[in-house]
């Protein structure tokens, strides 16, 4: 005869399940701040009673004393960043701790997963903390907490081919490279919206324009994901430069190219440098740069 589970009797499973769990954190990590019980709690909110059943109290535990002495302390505007090497089996966990944004989540997953890596578990609690001016956590989830924080773990293998090096070191390197870029990339946003603004009032007065118009006015709507912005002005010469002022997101620094083929605007083929001056309002071309805020893929460059 079936006995299915009530919900009831899964809420009592998973109580008692943290309640161990809480009492595991004084033995995994003595001394640790009250505070951080109620971390054990936010990250595994969203994991299965079941999936949650199958790890020891000590193990929950020392997952939520990992994260929290992680964050125990940052630089404003900055992620903490750490991959933690497997001990027994093979997995690693990445941990980050940083200002909650778009983008994280997608960013930090195709990052672990380029190469290879396999990804086997996610927790993301989005946390509200207080911190003090130099960055030193003083509470989570407190009245007047009003600053969020994404705190994430990921469990991940390495690739079953191997690899050459510090598996590790070079996963932890591409995450943290990752988390600046989505920073830069959601930071400049606002002026990215206004430069394609400009550019829509600029293509106003070119033969047929309505229509490239029309697609500058639909990628302001958030229809295209902003990732990085460059203008290259024509000097007196007919050469190019670029007006270092405008860039943006991914493309803020200069030794970062969207175009191999305009890496050194001073050696651009005569070819190239007619193309780009082409009297025509807009054109959408795949770029060489990879990118590496939410979806690992070549963007499109929209050049007007």
């Amino acid at each position: 005869m079936d006995q299915p589970i009530t919900a009831d009797a899964a809420d009592t499973v998973r109580a008692e399940l943290l309640r161990a769990a809480e009492g595991a954190m004084t033995r995994v990590a003595p001394g640790i701040a009250p505070d951080a019980v109620a971390l054990l709690h936010r990250i595994h909110a969203a994991v299965p009673t079941a999936e949650l059943a199958q790890s020891t109290p000590e193990a929950l535990a020392a997952t939520a004393a990992s994260l929290w002495s992680l964050a125990l302390s940052r630089e404003p505007g900055v992620a903490n960043v750490r991959v933690v090497p497997p001990g027994q089996g093979a997995r690693a966990a990445a941990e980050v701790v940083t200002d909650d944004m778009p983008f994280l989540v997608d960013t930090a997953l195709a990052a672990l997963s380029l190469g290879g890596r396999v990804v086997h578990q996610l927790l993301h609690p989005i946390v509200p903390v207080q911190r003090d001016a130099a960055g030193r956590l003083l509470g989570i989830g407190r009245e007047g907490a009003t600053a969020r924080e994404s705190m994430m773990r990921v469990e991940f293998s390495a690739p079953a081919r191997g690899g050459q090096g510090d598996v590790w070191g070079a996963a932890e390197a591409a995450l943290r490279r990752a988390m600046a870029d989505v920073r830069v990339a959601t930071g400049d946003h606002g002026a990215m919206q206004a430069l394609l603004h400009h550019a829509e009032a600029e293509v106003g007065g070119a033969a047929e324009a309505g229509p490239a118009q029309a697609f500058l006015r639909w990628l302001t709507d958030d229809n295209y994901v902003l990732l990085g912005h460059r203008r290259a002005a024509v000097q007196p010469d007919g050469g190019l430069a670029v007006v270092a002022e405008e860039n943006l997101g991914l493309l803020r620094d200069p030794e970062v190219a969207a175009f191999d083929t305009l890496r050194d605007l001073a050696a651009v083929s005569p070819a190239v440098r007619a193309a780009v001056l082409a009297p025509v309002p807009l054109a959408v071309v795949k770029a060489n740069l990879r990118s590496t805020v939410h979806r690992p893929q070549h963007g499109d460059a929209v050049i007007t």
